[in-house]
Protein backbone atom coordinates (compact mmCIF):
# COMPACT_ATOMS: atom_id res chain seq x y z
CA UNK A 1 0.00 0.00 0.00
CA UNK A 2 2.75 2.47 0.94
CA UNK A 3 4.85 1.36 -2.00
CA UNK A 4 1.93 1.88 -4.37
CA UNK A 5 1.55 5.40 -2.98
CA UNK A 6 5.19 6.00 -3.77
CA UNK A 7 4.74 4.71 -7.32
CA UNK A 8 1.83 7.10 -7.80
CA UNK A 9 4.01 9.88 -6.39
CA UNK A 10 6.71 9.10 -8.98
CA UNK A 11 4.10 9.10 -11.74
CA UNK A 12 2.51 12.40 -10.70
CA UNK A 13 5.87 14.02 -10.04
CA UNK A 14 7.16 13.39 -13.55
CA UNK A 15 3.97 14.13 -15.50
CA UNK A 16 2.71 16.89 -13.18
CA UNK A 17 -0.84 15.66 -13.67
CA UNK A 18 -2.02 17.98 -10.90
CA UNK A 19 -1.24 20.90 -13.22
CA UNK A 20 -3.16 19.25 -16.04
CA UNK A 21 -6.13 18.54 -13.75
CA UNK A 22 -6.32 21.46 -11.30
CA UNK A 23 -8.77 19.73 -8.96
CA UNK A 24 -6.00 17.28 -8.05
CA UNK A 25 -3.87 20.23 -7.02
CA UNK A 26 -6.66 21.53 -4.82
CA UNK A 27 -6.75 18.29 -2.85
CA UNK A 28 -2.90 18.33 -2.67
CA UNK A 29 -2.70 14.88 -4.26
CA UNK A 30 1.07 14.82 -4.71
CA UNK A 31 1.72 16.04 -1.18
CA UNK A 32 -0.60 13.39 0.25
CA UNK A 33 1.10 10.64 -1.74
CA UNK A 34 4.52 11.80 -0.55
CA UNK A 35 3.41 11.97 3.08
CA UNK A 36 1.89 8.50 2.85
CA UNK A 37 5.10 7.11 1.29
CA UNK A 38 7.25 8.79 3.94
CA UNK A 39 5.05 7.35 6.70
CA UNK A 40 5.57 3.89 5.19
CA UNK A 41 9.33 4.29 5.48
CA UNK A 42 9.13 5.56 9.05
CA UNK A 43 7.15 2.55 10.29
CA UNK A 44 9.14 -0.07 8.37
CA UNK A 45 12.64 -0.67 9.73
CA UNK A 46 13.67 -2.56 6.60
CA UNK A 47 12.88 0.40 4.36
CA UNK A 48 14.67 2.74 6.71
CA UNK A 49 17.70 0.44 6.73
CA UNK A 50 17.70 0.35 2.93
CA UNK A 51 18.00 4.12 2.78
CA UNK A 52 20.61 4.27 5.53
CA UNK A 53 22.80 1.58 3.96
CA UNK A 54 22.94 3.47 0.67
CA UNK A 55 24.28 6.56 2.43
CA UNK A 56 27.70 4.92 2.30
CA UNK A 57 27.72 4.79 -1.51
CA UNK A 58 30.27 7.08 -3.22
CA UNK A 59 27.51 8.93 -5.10
CA UNK A 60 25.60 9.77 -1.92
CA UNK A 61 28.83 10.86 -0.23
CA UNK A 62 29.38 13.17 -3.19
CA UNK A 63 25.82 14.44 -2.83
CA UNK A 64 26.26 15.09 0.89
CA UNK A 65 29.35 17.16 0.16
CA UNK A 66 27.49 19.04 -2.59
CA UNK A 67 24.59 19.78 -0.24
CA UNK A 68 26.95 21.03 2.47
CA UNK A 69 28.61 23.29 -0.07
CA UNK A 70 25.22 24.62 -1.11
CA UNK A 71 24.40 25.51 2.48
CA UNK A 72 27.83 27.03 2.99
CA UNK A 73 27.36 29.23 -0.08
CA UNK A 74 24.17 30.84 1.24
CA UNK A 75 25.75 33.44 3.60
CA UNK A 76 28.21 34.42 0.86
CA UNK A 77 25.63 34.49 -1.93
CA UNK A 78 25.03 37.72 -3.83
CA UNK A 79 21.40 37.36 -2.71
CA UNK A 80 21.32 35.17 0.45
CA UNK A 81 17.55 35.35 0.84
CA UNK A 82 16.95 33.94 -2.62
CA UNK A 83 19.49 31.15 -2.09
CA UNK A 84 17.87 30.23 1.21
CA UNK A 85 14.43 30.11 -0.43
CA UNK A 86 15.77 27.78 -3.10
CA UNK A 87 16.97 25.34 -0.48
CA UNK A 88 13.78 25.48 1.58
CA UNK A 89 11.22 25.63 -1.22
CA UNK A 90 12.72 23.48 -3.99
CA UNK A 91 15.74 21.42 -3.08
CA UNK A 92 14.25 19.59 -0.11
CA UNK A 93 11.47 18.23 -2.34
CA UNK A 94 13.81 16.47 -4.77
CA UNK A 95 15.87 15.22 -1.83
CA UNK A 96 12.76 13.63 -0.33
CA UNK A 97 12.01 11.98 -3.67
CA UNK A 98 15.57 10.65 -3.90
CA UNK A 99 15.45 9.35 -0.33
CA UNK A 100 12.22 7.49 -1.06
CA UNK A 101 13.81 5.83 -4.10
CA UNK A 102 16.71 4.69 -1.90
CA UNK A 103 14.27 3.28 0.64
CA UNK A 104 11.75 1.58 -1.64
CA UNK A 105 14.25 0.47 -4.32
CA UNK A 106 15.25 -2.54 -2.25
CA UNK A 107 14.85 -5.25 -4.90
CA UNK A 108 14.90 -5.78 -8.64
CA UNK A 109 11.14 -6.02 -8.68
CA UNK A 110 10.78 -2.72 -6.81
CA UNK A 111 13.25 -0.93 -9.08
CA UNK A 112 11.45 -2.31 -12.10
CA UNK A 113 8.15 -0.89 -10.87
CA UNK A 114 9.72 2.50 -10.09
CA UNK A 115 11.04 2.67 -13.65
CA UNK A 116 7.64 1.72 -15.05
CA UNK A 117 5.99 4.47 -12.99
CA UNK A 118 8.48 7.01 -14.37
CA UNK A 119 8.00 5.70 -17.90
CA UNK A 120 4.22 5.93 -17.71
CA UNK A 121 4.51 9.50 -16.44
CA UNK A 122 6.62 10.47 -19.44
CA UNK A 123 4.34 8.39 -21.65
CA UNK A 124 1.35 10.49 -20.62
CA UNK A 125 3.18 13.67 -21.63
CA UNK A 126 4.21 12.00 -24.88
CA UNK A 127 0.61 11.04 -25.66
CA UNK A 128 -0.40 14.66 -25.19
CA UNK A 129 2.40 15.70 -27.55
CA UNK A 130 0.91 13.47 -30.25
CA UNK A 131 -2.56 14.94 -29.75
CA UNK A 132 -1.18 18.50 -29.69
CA UNK A 133 0.98 17.97 -32.77
CA UNK A 134 -0.30 21.17 -34.38
CA UNK A 135 1.58 23.34 -31.88
CA UNK A 136 4.72 25.12 -33.09
CA UNK A 137 6.89 23.70 -30.30
CA UNK A 138 5.31 21.39 -27.77
CA UNK A 139 5.34 22.50 -24.15
CA UNK A 140 3.05 21.68 -21.26
CA UNK A 141 2.33 22.78 -17.69
CA UNK A 142 4.33 25.37 -15.79
CA UNK A 143 7.12 22.84 -15.28
CA UNK A 144 8.10 21.90 -18.81
CA UNK A 145 9.09 24.11 -21.71
CA UNK A 146 10.07 22.43 -25.04
CA UNK A 147 13.72 21.99 -24.08
CA UNK A 148 12.81 20.57 -20.66
CA UNK A 149 10.53 18.00 -22.29
CA UNK A 150 13.23 17.05 -24.77
CA UNK A 151 15.71 16.43 -21.95
CA UNK A 152 13.15 14.34 -20.07
CA UNK A 153 12.51 12.25 -23.20
CA UNK A 154 16.23 11.76 -23.86
CA UNK A 155 16.82 10.64 -20.27
CA UNK A 156 14.01 8.11 -20.25
CA UNK A 157 14.49 6.65 -23.75
CA UNK A 158 17.22 4.10 -22.82
CA UNK A 159 14.93 2.56 -20.20
CA UNK A 160 12.13 2.13 -22.74
CA UNK A 161 14.44 0.82 -25.45
CA UNK A 162 16.31 -1.81 -23.42
CA UNK A 163 13.09 -3.10 -21.90
CA UNK A 164 12.14 -4.33 -25.34
CA UNK A 165 14.91 -6.90 -24.95
CA UNK A 166 14.14 -7.63 -21.30
CA UNK A 167 10.46 -8.48 -21.61
CA UNK A 168 8.09 -10.51 -23.76
CA UNK A 169 4.40 -10.24 -24.52
CA UNK A 170 2.41 -7.21 -23.42
CA UNK A 171 5.34 -5.55 -21.67
CA UNK A 172 7.48 -5.79 -24.82
CA UNK A 173 4.69 -4.22 -26.89
CA UNK A 174 4.27 -1.52 -24.24
CA UNK A 175 7.99 -0.78 -24.35
CA UNK A 176 7.93 -0.46 -28.13
CA UNK A 177 4.97 1.91 -27.90
CA UNK A 178 6.82 3.95 -25.26
CA UNK A 179 9.85 4.27 -27.54
CA UNK A 180 7.71 5.56 -30.39
CA UNK A 181 5.85 8.01 -28.16
CA UNK A 182 9.09 9.33 -26.68
CA UNK A 183 10.50 9.90 -30.17
CA UNK A 184 7.31 11.72 -31.15
CA UNK A 185 7.71 13.99 -28.12
CA UNK A 186 11.35 14.76 -28.93
CA UNK A 187 10.33 15.77 -32.45
CA UNK A 188 7.33 17.77 -31.19
CA UNK A 189 9.58 19.89 -28.97
CA UNK A 190 11.84 20.76 -31.96
CA UNK A 191 14.67 21.07 -29.46
CA UNK A 192 18.10 21.06 -31.09
CA UNK A 193 19.78 20.24 -27.78
CA UNK A 194 17.34 17.38 -27.34
CA UNK A 195 18.18 16.13 -30.83
CA UNK A 196 21.92 16.15 -30.08
CA UNK A 197 21.28 14.39 -26.76
CA UNK A 198 19.14 11.77 -28.52
CA UNK A 199 21.91 11.12 -31.05
CA UNK A 200 24.33 10.62 -28.15
CA UNK A 201 21.97 8.10 -26.55
CA UNK A 202 21.61 6.22 -29.84
CA UNK A 203 25.40 6.01 -30.18
CA UNK A 204 25.70 4.71 -26.61
CA UNK A 205 23.04 2.05 -27.24
CA UNK A 206 24.78 0.90 -30.42
CA UNK A 207 28.08 0.75 -28.53
CA UNK A 208 26.46 -1.26 -25.73
CA UNK A 209 24.91 -3.65 -28.25
CA UNK A 210 28.42 -4.77 -29.18
CA UNK A 211 28.43 -6.80 -25.98
CA UNK A 212 25.56 -8.84 -27.34
CA UNK A 213 25.71 -11.32 -30.21
CA UNK A 214 26.50 -9.80 -33.60
CA UNK A 215 23.04 -10.39 -34.99
CA UNK A 216 21.53 -8.17 -32.32
CA UNK A 217 23.81 -5.28 -33.23
CA UNK A 218 22.49 -5.43 -36.79
CA UNK A 219 18.96 -5.44 -35.42
CA UNK A 220 19.68 -2.34 -33.29
CA UNK A 221 21.10 -0.48 -36.30
CA UNK A 222 18.02 -1.44 -38.33
CA UNK A 223 15.76 -0.21 -35.54
CA UNK A 224 17.45 3.18 -35.52
CA UNK A 225 17.15 3.44 -39.29
CA UNK A 226 13.43 2.94 -38.78
CA UNK A 227 13.52 5.54 -35.99
CA UNK A 228 15.11 7.98 -38.43
CA UNK A 229 12.24 7.33 -40.83
CA UNK A 230 9.75 8.04 -38.03
CA UNK A 231 11.54 11.31 -37.22
CA UNK A 232 11.44 12.42 -40.84
CA UNK A 233 7.77 11.44 -41.16
CA UNK A 234 6.69 13.04 -37.89
CA UNK A 235 8.80 16.19 -38.09
CA UNK A 236 8.56 16.93 -41.76
CA UNK A 237 10.43 19.72 -43.47
CA UNK A 238 10.02 22.34 -40.68
CA UNK A 239 11.67 20.08 -38.11
CA UNK A 240 14.50 19.04 -40.42
CA UNK A 241 15.12 22.66 -41.39
CA UNK A 242 15.39 23.62 -37.73
CA UNK A 243 17.75 20.75 -36.93
CA UNK A 244 19.93 21.55 -39.96
CA UNK A 245 20.51 25.04 -38.56
CA UNK A 246 22.97 23.34 -36.19
CA UNK A 247 25.53 23.24 -38.99
CA UNK A 248 25.14 27.00 -39.53
CA UNK A 249 26.11 27.73 -35.94
CA UNK A 250 28.27 30.71 -36.89
CA UNK A 251 25.17 32.71 -37.82
CA UNK A 252 22.96 31.33 -35.04
CA UNK A 253 21.68 33.78 -32.43
CA UNK A 254 23.36 31.69 -29.75
CA UNK A 255 26.69 32.75 -31.24
CA UNK A 256 25.95 36.26 -32.50
CA UNK A 257 23.65 37.61 -29.78
CA UNK A 258 24.89 39.11 -26.51
CA UNK A 259 22.23 37.02 -24.77
CA UNK A 260 23.05 33.87 -26.76
CA UNK A 261 24.45 30.76 -25.18
CA UNK A 262 28.07 31.34 -26.16
CA UNK A 263 28.28 34.73 -24.49
CA UNK A 264 26.33 33.50 -21.49
CA UNK A 265 28.77 30.60 -21.15
CA UNK A 266 31.71 33.00 -21.32
CA UNK A 267 30.24 35.06 -18.50
CA UNK A 268 29.60 31.85 -16.53
CA UNK A 269 33.27 30.94 -16.88
CA UNK A 270 34.23 34.41 -15.70
CA UNK A 271 32.02 33.94 -12.63
CA UNK A 272 33.70 30.61 -11.92
CA UNK A 273 37.19 32.06 -12.22
CA UNK A 274 36.26 35.16 -10.20
CA UNK A 275 34.57 33.11 -7.45
CA UNK A 276 36.47 29.79 -7.51
CA UNK A 277 35.66 28.64 -3.98
CA UNK A 278 31.99 29.32 -3.24
CA UNK A 279 30.70 30.79 -6.49
CA UNK A 280 27.97 33.42 -6.61
CA UNK A 281 25.62 31.35 -4.42
CA UNK A 282 23.20 28.52 -5.01
CA UNK A 283 20.47 29.40 -7.54
CA UNK A 284 21.91 32.86 -8.11
CA UNK A 285 23.36 32.56 -11.60
CA UNK A 286 20.56 34.53 -13.27
CA UNK A 287 20.92 37.34 -10.75
CA UNK A 288 24.68 37.49 -11.18
CA UNK A 289 24.31 37.29 -14.95
CA UNK A 290 21.86 40.18 -15.05
CA UNK A 291 23.94 42.34 -12.73
CA UNK A 292 27.11 41.70 -14.74
CA UNK A 293 25.81 43.59 -17.75
CA UNK A 294 22.72 45.41 -16.50
CA UNK A 295 24.01 48.71 -17.89
CA UNK A 296 23.96 47.34 -21.42
CA UNK A 297 20.38 46.15 -21.10
CA UNK A 298 21.23 42.47 -21.05
CA UNK A 299 18.70 39.90 -19.89
CA UNK A 300 18.93 38.00 -16.62
CA UNK A 301 19.55 34.66 -18.26
CA UNK A 302 19.90 31.10 -17.04
CA UNK A 303 23.27 29.43 -17.55
CA UNK A 304 21.97 27.12 -20.30
CA UNK A 305 24.56 24.57 -19.18
CA UNK A 306 24.19 22.39 -16.10
CA UNK A 307 27.93 22.16 -15.45
CA UNK A 308 28.58 25.88 -15.81
CA UNK A 309 25.50 26.48 -13.68
CA UNK A 310 27.00 24.48 -10.81
CA UNK A 311 30.49 25.89 -11.32
CA UNK A 312 29.35 29.51 -11.34
CA UNK A 313 27.05 29.05 -8.35
CA UNK A 314 29.18 26.75 -6.18
CA UNK A 315 32.74 27.21 -7.42
CA UNK A 316 35.20 24.46 -8.31
CA UNK A 317 34.43 22.27 -5.24
CA UNK A 318 30.74 22.16 -6.15
CA UNK A 319 31.48 21.46 -9.81
CA UNK A 320 33.90 18.66 -8.93
CA UNK A 321 31.34 17.04 -6.60
CA UNK A 322 28.61 17.29 -9.26
CA UNK A 323 30.84 15.72 -11.93
CA UNK A 324 32.00 13.04 -9.48
CA UNK A 325 28.43 11.93 -8.78
CA UNK A 326 27.74 11.45 -12.48
CA UNK A 327 31.12 9.85 -13.24
CA UNK A 328 30.90 7.41 -10.34
CA UNK A 329 27.35 6.35 -11.27
CA UNK A 330 28.33 5.71 -14.89
CA UNK A 331 31.56 3.93 -13.98
CA UNK A 332 29.97 1.58 -11.45
CA UNK A 333 26.97 0.76 -13.65
CA UNK A 334 29.25 0.14 -16.62
CA UNK A 335 31.32 -2.26 -14.52
CA UNK A 336 28.14 -4.30 -13.99
CA UNK A 337 27.54 -4.35 -17.76
CA UNK A 338 31.08 -5.55 -18.44
CA UNK A 339 30.88 -8.20 -15.73
CA UNK A 340 28.08 -9.95 -17.65
CA UNK A 341 29.65 -9.87 -21.10
CA UNK A 342 27.90 -11.72 -23.91
CA UNK A 343 26.40 -14.41 -21.67
CA UNK A 344 24.20 -12.14 -19.56
CA UNK A 345 22.66 -9.84 -22.16
CA UNK A 346 19.15 -11.00 -21.25
CA UNK A 347 19.58 -10.40 -17.53
CA UNK A 348 17.88 -7.65 -15.57
CA UNK A 349 21.25 -6.39 -14.30
CA UNK A 350 22.70 -6.06 -17.80
CA UNK A 351 19.63 -4.27 -19.13
CA UNK A 352 19.20 -1.86 -16.21
CA UNK A 353 22.92 -1.08 -16.01
CA UNK A 354 22.95 -0.33 -19.73
CA UNK A 355 19.82 1.80 -19.37
CA UNK A 356 21.25 3.87 -16.50
CA UNK A 357 24.53 4.48 -18.35
CA UNK A 358 22.70 5.59 -21.50
CA UNK A 359 20.38 7.79 -19.49
CA UNK A 360 23.26 9.52 -17.70
CA UNK A 361 25.02 10.16 -21.03
CA UNK A 362 21.80 11.64 -22.38
CA UNK A 363 21.57 13.90 -19.33
CA UNK A 364 25.19 15.03 -19.71
CA UNK A 365 24.82 15.90 -23.41
CA UNK A 366 21.32 17.41 -23.42
CA UNK A 367 21.93 19.00 -20.02
CA UNK A 368 24.92 20.84 -21.48
CA UNK A 369 22.40 23.12 -23.19
CA UNK A 370 20.09 23.61 -20.21
CA UNK A 371 20.27 24.66 -16.56
CA UNK A 372 19.14 21.32 -15.09
CA UNK A 373 21.79 20.68 -12.43
CA UNK A 374 19.25 20.48 -9.60
CA UNK A 375 16.42 19.02 -11.69
CA UNK A 376 14.14 16.11 -10.99
CA UNK A 377 15.87 14.15 -13.77
CA UNK A 378 19.26 14.46 -12.07
CA UNK A 379 17.97 13.39 -8.67
CA UNK A 380 15.88 10.57 -10.12
CA UNK A 381 18.92 9.14 -11.89
CA UNK A 382 21.02 9.59 -8.77
CA UNK A 383 18.51 7.83 -6.54
CA UNK A 384 17.88 5.03 -9.04
CA UNK A 385 21.61 4.47 -9.61
CA UNK A 386 22.35 4.22 -5.88
CA UNK A 387 19.36 1.99 -5.19
CA UNK A 388 20.28 -0.34 -8.04
CA UNK A 389 24.01 -0.44 -7.25
CA UNK A 390 23.11 -1.31 -3.67
CA UNK A 391 21.70 -4.67 -4.79
CA UNK A 392 23.61 -7.95 -4.93
CA UNK A 393 24.88 -8.16 -8.52
CA UNK A 394 26.16 -11.70 -8.28
CA UNK A 395 22.57 -12.82 -8.85
CA UNK A 396 22.06 -14.40 -12.24
CA UNK A 397 25.77 -14.70 -13.12
CA UNK A 398 25.65 -18.47 -13.05
CA UNK A 399 23.43 -18.87 -16.09
CA UNK A 400 23.54 -15.32 -17.44
CA UNK A 401 19.87 -15.49 -18.41
CA UNK A 402 18.02 -14.38 -15.30
CA UNK A 403 15.10 -12.23 -16.39
CA UNK A 404 12.88 -10.14 -14.20
CA UNK A 405 10.01 -12.36 -15.30
CA UNK A 406 11.55 -15.07 -13.11
CA UNK A 407 11.68 -12.73 -10.12
CA UNK A 408 8.16 -11.43 -10.51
Amino acid sequence: MFFNSFLLFVFTDVCQIQQLLPFLSKIHLQDLLAIFAIFGVLIDKNLMNNAMQRLSSPEIKGLIFLLCWMVLSVPFSIYPGSSFRFLTQHLWKVLVSTSLILAYGSSREAIDKIIWAYLFGVGLLACISVVASGMHRFSITETYDPNDLALLAVVVFPFAFWRIKLFNGVRKITSIAMCLLIIFMIVATQSRGGFVGFLAVIMVIIFQARHIKKGYLKSVVLVFILIGSVVIYKGGTPYLDRILTIKDFETDYNVTSEGGRINVWKRALNMLVSNPLLGVGISEFATAEGMSHADSGGKWSAAHNSFLQVGAELGFPGLIAFCYIIWSSIKRCRSVVLSYGDTGSHSFDFIISSSIVGSWIGFVVAGSFLSKAYSGEFFFLLGLSCAYLGLDHSMGHDDGKTKLDVIT
